[in-house]
């Protein structure tokens, strides 16, 4: 499927593995609180209702997408891809 891939060359950051208990099965997951609590997050202010339904005036086709998991379909870019890496006994991913 190539989501999970080898990485060879160093890596700034390697996440820790955990292991979550759910009924009937194991799941496997990265735990990257430490990674996030590293990033620096830019400023993007959220506009106004005011400024939202001023831009929409005279606006006549409108769209709602549900994108519950639609993170689940985005392919990191290839700097970011290296922020997940996580550390196996195989190697790092």
């Amino acid at each position: 499927m190539g989501v999970i891939t080898k990485v060879e060359q160093p890596v700034e950051w390697v996440n820790n593995i955990v292991v979550i208990d759910n009924p009937n099965k194991l799941r496997i997951c990265i735990d990257p609180r430490p990674l996030n609590e590293a990033i620096k997050i830019p400023h993007y202010p959220i506009p106004s209702a005011d400024s939202l339904m001023t831009n929409l005036q005279g606006s006549t086709v409108f769209s709602l997408f549900d994108a519950t998991n639609g993170f689940w379909q985005l392919a990191l870019d290839e700097e970011s891809s290296y922020l997940t890496t996580f550390s196996t006994p195989w190697g790092r991913y």
